[in-house]
């Protein structure tokens, strides 16, 4: 693999892990990792300001102020 090619990838698992959310299951417990595009536009920031809450099919966004 090339540098480029090498730079693609490490740039593409940058972003799929920023923007990816956390599946939770009963009391904070993580079980999962999932890519959400309308999601991932919520949640920009360095000091994070919602939480997303998963729900069976639904998604909760609960906001926060620091």
């Amino acid at each position: 693999m090339d540098k480029t090619s090498l730079e693609r990838c490490i740039e593409t698992i940058y972003i799929a892990q920023m923007n990816s959310s956390v599946i939770l299951q009963s009391e904070s417990q993580p079980v999962a990792a999932a890519l959400f595009s309308n999601l991932s536009l919520l949640n920009h920031s360095c000091q994070p300001n919602i939480r997303i809450e998963h729900d069976g099919v639904h998604v909760k966004v609960r906001v926060f102020i620091h």
